[in-house]
């Protein structure tokens, strides 16, 4: 028996994974009529799109992700010598940085813009991004990205992007959220701001280590084929 849903099931159960987020897919299973099994078909036809878009040369895929930089970060684990306590500096000044991000995992073509999220930003994003890479003839360029208020914004140009959504709550399919993770573990983890241009001053170096770097992002920044 065929459990993949219908087109129209397919945004229902996009609608019920954001609604019920939170929840495990067993929880939504049984407050819905969908199954497991087709939540997980769901999540997996997506990966499949994912890979064959990579593999198709006249394409180029584009993730893009935002992410806030604190100043005095929660702490994250670390060895620690047994019978010792170790502390961390807590300013309790909320300095905070947003960045929007892309990245073409193909080549690890990174760009980053700093700034609040919010429809204007991201539309400076997109201006930013699309002149610094124009199109090409015979190709498409795919944007992947969540499903953030501000990306659903009816008046945003997309010049020649075709926005592509990833399904609710699976950021776990976008491979940028990797390289937030890398770039706070590297830089932020263990380090405090005493002040924002400190902060802004920190993220630059650590970009440009990115920059210097696409290798790196290749590796690390692999679109998921599967769940």
């Amino acid at each position: 028996m065929d459990c993949t849903p219908t087109k129209k099931g397919f945004r229902r159960l996009q609608a019920l994974l954001w609604f019920y987020e939170g929840k495990t897919y067993q929880e939504i299973a049984a407050l819905s009529h969908f199954s497991e099994r087709q939540i997980l078909r769901y999540m997996q036809a997506f990966c499949e799109k994912l890979q064959s878009w990579q593999k198709d040369e006249s394409i180029d895929l584009w993730f893009s992700d935002e992410s806030g930089i604190e100043g005095d970060p929660r702490p994250r684990r670390q060895w620690t010598k047994i019978g010792s306590i170790r502390t961390y500096p807590y300013l309790d000044e909320h300095i905070r940085h947003n960045e929007f991000g892309a990245l073409r995992p193909k080549d690890g073509r990174l760009f980053m813009l700093f700034n609040h999220c919010d429809s204007e930003t991201f539309q400076a994003f997109l201006d930013t991004l699309a002149e610094e890479n124009p199109p090409m003839a015979s190709r498409r360029a795919l944007l992947v990205m969540d499903n953030a208020s501000w990306h659903k914004v009816k008046r945003l140009n997309w010049h020649h992007f075709e926005p592509i959504y990833l399904p609710a709550r699976s950021p776990d399919l976008n491979p940028i959220e990797r390289l937030w993770l890398r770039l706070k573990a590297d830089w932020i983890n263990g380090w405090i701001a005493k002040t924002s241009p400190q902060l802004h001053d920190r993220l630059i170096e650590a970009l440009q280590s990115l920059f210097a770097q696409p290798s790196l992002i290749q590796t690390q920044c692999r679109p998921k084929t599967s769940l």
